[in-house]
């Protein structure tokens, strides 16, 4: 104990002031944290000591989709660390400082200790994690549960009776395919950093390997100075005064002040070819219009073009809609979970496609997220260095203003605890009433994105025009961003027009384009079996943009779009390809037996016989986003034993997606002679399982 006292260099923690006490075991998979976790809460209530035990990524609603997204290996390495901040703090919020504050013994199966030495080990800044977590508050005491990784791996597999999973092993960084081999490579990272934090002083290690009894025997012994302080000189404090701490932590989180410095926004440059160009402003600004019309005029002008922003993938539908349902997340832990999704953003969809030289346009970025944390009174110097470590700094930012009157035309006050509470900055408590929060909350958010944009001299458009009207500035910012060629560049006459005829009817912009690609990729790894050229391929494009605009004319939508194609006057597709589009558009949905020779009489029968293959495939396609949702995040296409197997990822079941391909399979299997299986996870699921892994249909 001296020995710990005497060269006691502390991480940076929120100071305490409270009468519990916190107890930390940190250590390797295998160590046997647990075992000893829950040996000495035993032993503490037996003595009639009050106690709480939370475990390592153990909140409600943000463990469950982490799990999910570990099994489907969808955890990038900034992603994790992230999303295991969320759920600490989640925790730390609801369970370790009220119970602290109440004057209980809390017993942490993992701390900030393991998002350092595990984000370490991933390759993350460790500064970063470590400022992160500087908020947290300061444990007690801190054992390591130490012994060497050989034991560790032992012990995992004698545990599971199978060799480590991907994250346990580190496989998503280490690069080995051997999961033992990865394991000890990746833990002896994670166990040097432990090593670390002991000669700081931070840690106490516990040889662990040897016999359960002796290792108890040691940590009682190190603990016993805490008990009889907290026995002789510390009441346990009434449930008021827990209730008064509990307020006074959520008031330094929660409460709205003003904020009048103009923050410069710096963030770490990109050296990548590709562009990176942001659209920021309030909810309901008319960001997502302006960048479907940008993402279109691009396309056409042959830049390879991604679109992404936040809200748009698993982490807001599995975690942020379903928790704001019950505004179960505090103003930090919503921020934390935006974070999580940039990284997300960022490391799977952003930067790949800066490397290989695309133009990205994401829809809201750094600036919104360091507004709405501004807003909800965190303080802005951890927010701004927390982003830093997240984001790399844009090539053009662009604001979108607007009145504080339109944005109150535009959003529907009575449905708002649905899925936008947090617009209304409702979870930051200053008022349940809707209306009163809205104003408040969006006027604030107003005029903090205003003084960011004037201070950062971000190029503004104007969010209460027309989106159309604000095009000619925004294609000159961004043809200069490029360095795009405007007076001799070639401009692809036959899919502006498609394009067009698309946004005439108010096509689902989200669906459509996942739609597309999918049909595209779908056709690409079958084309040994249909046999069809470029031209078919470019068709099948043009019926996945305008299968369902027939959408607002009614009900029978796939034969309302039929018709408003087939009387469209296109200047570049020829009567043949217009009835092609019109076709595999028609047969798209409903049942097959709607294949009428009538429509298809003045086409050849090679003609024919590609409609209905290319149908085929725009029926599966279709059905992999059946929910509208876009919770397949990614597919892929398994040829197996002559099947054709239609391997999606996702966190959620997707159970939609799946019933929907089985429904839908019908037209694809008759004209490829190929039966269809979908399968959810099924390469993560082998690699965990092995080769015989059965086909995972409705779980």
């Amino acid at each position: 104990m001296a020995e710990l006292e005497k060269n006691k260099e502390k991480q940076n923690f929120t100071p305490r002031n409270d009468s519990g006490l916190l107890i930390v075991f940190e250590g390797l998979d295998g160590a046997g944290k647990s075992t000893q976790v829950k040996r000495l809460a035993e032993h503490l209530k037996s003595v009639d000591f009050p106690v709480v035990v939370t475990k390592w990524n153990s909140s409600k609603y943000i463990s469950r989709a982490t799990k999910r997204a570990k099994r489907a290996q969808l955890l990038t390495p900034n992603t994790f660390s992230a999303l295991h901040a969320t759920d600490f703090f989640h925790r730390l919020e609801n369970i370790i400082i009220p119970s602290l504050a109440a004057g209980k013994i809390v017993i942490a199966d993992r701390y900030s200790y393991t998002a350092i030495a595990r984000g370490n080990a991933r390759g993350i800044d460790t500064n970063w994690v470590s400022h992160i977590f500087s908020l947290a508050v300061e444990p007690d005491i801190v054992f390591l549960c130490d012994l060497p990784v050989e034991i560790a791996l032992k012990r995992v597999m004698e545990k599971h009776s199978r060799p480590p999973n991907y994250y346990e092993a580190g496989m998503d960084v280490s690069g080995e395919v051997d999961p033992m081999e990865s394991f000890k490579d990746f833990q002896n990272r994670v166990a040097e950093k432990y090593a670390n934090l002991v000669e700081k002083g931070q840690m106490i290690p516990i040889d662990v390997d040897r016999p359960e009894e002796e290792i108890f025997a040691e940590i009682l012994e190190f603990t016993k100075p805490y008990l009889d302080k907290l026995h002789a000189g510390k009441e346990f404090v009434t449930s008021s005064l827990q209730q008064k701490t509990h307020m006074d932590w959520f008031t330094q989180t929660s409460k709205i002040n003003s904020v009048d410095e103009n923050y410069s926004l710096n963030f770490p440059k990109h050296n990548y070819p590709g562009k990176l160009i942001v659209f920021e402003g309030v909810h309901r600004a008319g960001v997502t219009h302006q960048i479907n019309l940008l993402f279109d005029w691009l396309q056409v002008r042959g830049v390879e073009v991604v679109k992404s922003g936040l809200g748009s993938t698993w982490i807001t539908s599995e975690i942020t809609e379903r928790a704001l349902r019950n505004n179960s997340l505090s103003p930090r832990t919503n921020v934390l979970l935006n974070a999580s999704e940039i990284s997300y953003v960022l490391e799977v969809e952003v930067l790949p496609a800066l490397k290989r030289g695309a133009t990205v346009l994401l829809n809201r970025y750094l600036l919104t997220t360091f507004v709405e944390g501004l807003l909800r009174s965190i303080d802005p110097e951890w927010l701004m260095k927390t982003l830093a470590g997240l984001g790399v700094s844009p090539d053009l930012t662009i604001y979108m203003d607007v009145s504080f009157d339109t944005l109150l035309d535009r959003v529907d006050l009575s449905n708002i605890w649905e899925k936008e509470s947090l617009h209304a900055g409702l979870d930051i408590g200053f008022t349940r009433d809707v209306e009163t929060s809205f104003d408040f909350y969006q006027r604030r958010a107003l005029s903090l994105y205003h003084k960011l944009a004037e201070g950062n001299d971000l190029p503004t458009l104007d969010g209460n025009l027309p989106p159309e009207q604000n095009f000619i500035t925004l294609s000159s910012l961004v043809a200069k961003t490029i360095n795009m060629d405007t007076e001799n560049i070639f401009i692809d006459s036959e899919l502006q027009e498609v394009l067009e005829l698309y946004h005439s009817h108010n096509g689902y912009f989200e669906h459509t384009h996942k739609v597309q690609e999918f049909a595209v990729q779908i056709f690409d790894a079958t084309i040994d079996l249909h046999g069809l050229g470029r031209r078919p391929r470019k068709l099948l494009e043009y019926a996945a943009l305008l299968h369902d605009i027939g959408h607002f004319l009614g009900n029978n939508h796939e034969e309302n779009s039929y018709k408003i194609i087939m009387n469209h006057n296109f200047s570049s597709l020829s009567t043949t390809e217009k009835r092609l589009v019109a076709l595999i558009s028609l047969y798209h949905n409903g049942p097959i037996y709607r294949l009428d020779k009538e429509r298809q009489v003045d086409l050849r029968a090679e003609e024919q016989l590609a409609a209905r293959k290319l149908a085929g495939i725009l029926r599966l396609a279709d059905a992999l986003d059946s929910s509208n949702k876009q919770v397949v995040t990614r597919l892929r296409i398994v040829r197996e034993k002559g099947a054709i197997i239609l391997d999606i990822n996702s966190v959620g079941p997707a159970k939609a997606e799946r019933r929907a391909v089985l429904s839908k399979c019908d037209l694809f299997e008759r004209y490829f002679d190929t039966p269809v299986l979908i399968d959810r996870n099924r390469t993560e699921r082998i690699a965990r399982r092995g080769s015989n892994s059965r086909i995972d249909l409705y779980s």
